[in-house]
């Protein structure tokens, strides 16, 4: 499929799956929270003991608090959820969660989410809306998708 969303140039092997909702972003997404909007710099959305920073090292420590770990690289690997962060110039901008199956879930702002074949499916240049892979992150699988 041909992107409908013009911040997400190379983005060519996506489905839509769910209507646009303005209650929960990107983040919150990736936690597999429907509920909040997180956002680093608004302290009614962020967790009070996390620094505050729009930084990709605070993102980190949000996924951390959450049982996840750096790890390598997105590959599938039996047991574990993975979560990919995105940043543009050192601020992070966008994260998506692995699917069993491998594929990747995202949620674009308040738009839909969506299923994308793989991680660097959303990776632009510089100048795009989502930056570059900032890492990846796992933690052992508890929920289903």
């Amino acid at each position: 499929m041909t992107s409908s969303f013009p911040w997400l140039p190379n983005a060519k092997d996506f489905r839509v799956t769910s209507s646009q909702d303005e209650n929960y972003n990107c983040f919150a997404w990736a936690l597999g929270d429907i509920s909040h909007w997180i956002d680093p710099t608004d302290p009614n959305t962020w967790p009070g003991d996390l620094s505050r920073e729009n930084t990709v090292p605070s993102l980190f420590e949000l996924f951390s608090k959450a049982g996840y770990e750096p790890c390598q690289d997105g590959a599938l690997e039996d047991g574990y959820e993975k979560v990919v962060i995105y940043a543009l110039d050192g601020e992070p901008t966008h994260a998506a969660r692995q699917l069993y199956n491998g594929t990747w879930t995202s949620k674009l702002g308040k738009y839909e989410d969506i299923e994308h074949a793989t991680a660097e499916e959303l990776q632009g240049d510089d100048w795009d809306q989502y930056g570059r892979i900032a890492g990846f992150m796992f933690r052992p699988r508890i929920q289903s998708d």
